[in-house]
């Protein structure tokens, strides 16, 4: 197995871990530091950097939204 996808899995666990902990105000600052993160390093031309920070972003949002439409269905 190749070491760098076993990193990246277990990163990506672990920010689903903390990001379905949060309540809903940690979440937004979360998902807009991360985006604000990955515009930042797109700039100064980390695009590699960029493409996980706008991944995490858009996977954590997502989470976001599924968390808040389970809500409002009850």
């Amino acid at each position: 197995m190749d070491l760098t996808a076993f990193w990246v899995g277990r990163v990506c666990i672990l920010i689903y871990r903390r990001v379905v902990a949060m309540n809903e105000f940690k979440k937004d600052v979360f998902v807009g530091l991360v985006s604000f993160s990955g515009i930042l390093s797109f700039i100064f031309g980390q695009f590699i950097i960029s493409t996980m920070l706008f991944g995490i972003a858009a996977l954590s949002s997502n989470m976001l939204l599924e968390s808040r439409a389970k809500l409002e269905r009850f």
